[in-house]
């Protein structure tokens, strides 16, 4: 049963801060550089097409959670899908978010090594992060999401202010011509952008939540596009910037761009501790609400009456797991090959499952009425 409080609701319009939150690693880790790799000068193409297919999976999980208010991913799942099925995909969902806030704290531990904190040991600021993580997911989505509301415009402006001062040094023959190497570069980049785009199915959890339904779909939407309007628009400026194949090189290649920029009058004033804490703040909210996500569906399946001690445990796992020694390179070619086997399958495939479950019920139910009458 999904546990409720009266001052742990929030209103349908900060599903659009959400949404942005969970997918705002996409400015700001590799994602650019990956994406470059696979579909070359056209990779803002690809990521066009990738945020159609989570547009899609977004759009299938408010129709199941339109039928079910006030119902979480758990009560869900079980309710359409049996309770033994119903547990295994709510325990995949969990192995997805703690596996995301897992390398999201192992990779913002990596960057702090390379800029601010340099002789600070990993695991010391790994645990930093998950704690903070952990102290904000155990209050409830209510704080998160006013966390969200305070903070996205924080990164958002500024970081769109970079961009466009770097714009101004594009050189706009290293993206055209378009689909010179034809059409399978492009899908291939569009898979591994939407394997970038984790963060949506939260919803599933978060929907139990509104305070009501109507404005959540619109809501969901424009955060939708904020977030794919940013990331192709970054993207193109990257390509101008450094062509295709050097963004493609670069491990952070956001940071490399905010590198070049000299703004005037500030002359020998470096901008990336600056991006740094922009990109701190940003992957900090997406780790944030992975970490609530993955203790809310703990708290519903297993035997516990609160979120704390579902909190903690998400956050004790999550530690063990980031501990598990890997280089930087080898943790984010692991990433992005589990990436795309998982996202797909928690995007798209799973919600489609529900909603099709979800629409044979409502069949089912509807016959059963008219044999009644």
């Amino acid at each position: 049963m999904t546990h409720t409080r009266q001052d742990d609701r929030i209103p349908p319009q900060a599903t659009a801060t959400l949404v942005i939150a969970a997918l705002s690693e996409f400015n700001f880790l590799i994602a650019p550089s990956e994406i470059s790799a696979a579909a070359g000068r056209d990779a803002w193409i690809s990521v066009i097409l990738s945020f159609i297919g989570l547009g899609i999976g977004c759009w299938l999980i408010l129709e199941v959670m339109r039928s079910h208010p006030d119902r979480a991913l758990p009560d869900i799942a079980q309710a359409l899908l049996g309770r033994t099925f119903g547990i295994l995909v709510v325990f995949f969902y969990v192995h997805l978010w703690l596996v995301r806030v897992t390398v999201l704290a192992k990779v913002q531990a990596g960057l702090y090594s390379l800029t601010l904190l340099p002789t600070t040991p990993n695991p010391v600021i790994i645990f930093c992060i998950l704690a903070l993580t952990t102290y904000l997911a155990r209050h409830g989505i209510e704080p998160i999401a006013r966390f969200c509301l305070m903070v996205i415009p924080f990164f958002l402006g500024p970081m769109t202010l970079l961009i466009l001062i770097a714009a101004a040094e594009m050189d706009m023959i290293r993206i055209f011509p378009i689909a010179q190497q034809g059409a399978a570069p492009i899908l291939s980049g569009a898979a591994v952008a939407f394997a970038q785009g984790p963060g949506i199915e939260t919803l599933l959890i978060v929907g139990a939540y509104f305070t009501r339904f109507q404005g959540v779909r619109r809501a969901a939407f424009a955060g939708l596009a904020c977030v794919a309007g940013s990331e192709a628009f970054l993207t193109v400026v990257l390509i101008g910037c450094f062509g295709a194949e050097n963004v493609s090189k670069h491990v952070l290649p956001t940071l490399s761009l905010v590198e070049t920029i000299d703004v005037p009058g500030f002359t020998g004033f470096h901008l990336d501790p600056v991006f740094t804490v922009l990109w701190s703040i940003a992957i900090f909210t997406s780790a944030a609400l992975s970490h609530y996500a993955a203790a809310a569906a703990l708290r519903d399946v297993l035997p516990f009456s609160s979120l704390s001690w579902p909190t903690y445990l998400a956050g004790a796992a999550a530690f063990a797991l980031a501990l598990i020694p890997t280089g930087f390179q080898q943790l984010l070619d692991w990433n992005l090959h589990w990436r795309i086997a998982a996202v797909p399958v928690g995007t798209l495939g799973i919600p489609l499952i529900l909603y099709v479950a979800n629409r044979i019920r409502g069949a089912n139910r509807r016959e059963g009425r008219s044999v009644l009458r």
